[in-house]
């Protein structure tokens, strides 16, 4: 094997979407994140200093098992779920399913173009 990296790597998150407008809104408007560039085929967006690279594709996200089949997701971290939950749903976001663990309390829901996204509030310790 090769050497360890001896350097700090950045990371960044690659979202690809079949309408950039929907994740434009979604992303910087109803979720408060930064828009810090956008072209006609992609969004950067910036969390906290983490990048997210948002860019145009031509299909709907397939269809998968959330929890069971291997996949990614965004969770955004919220001071109120149900608050949260409830503004999400105002806006027609369909929630999949909400669960608690021994960090947080969370919800997953079907996001822009229907990739699965969490919403998550902390339980204190």
């Amino acid at each position: 094997m090769g050497s360890a990296l001896t350097t700090e790597m950045n990371v960044s998150t690659l979202i690809i979407v079949k309408d950039l407008n929907e994740a434009k809104e979604f992303y910087s408007g109803v979720m408060g994140l930064s828009l810090i560039g956008e072209t006609d085929t992609r969004l950067d967006i910036e969390a906290n200093g983490h990048a997210i690279h948002v860019f145009a594709g031509e299909d709907e996200a397939r269809p998968y098992k959330h929890s069971s089949d291997a996949s990614s997701s965004l969770v955004f971290w919220v001071e109120d779920l149900q608050s949260k939950r409830k503004e999400l749903e105002e806006l027609g976001y369909k929630f999949i399913h909400s669960n608690e663990n021994e960090f947080s309390k969370y919800a997953a829901f079907w996001g822009p173009s229907g990739i699965v996204h969490e919403i998550a509030e902390p339980i204190s310790q």
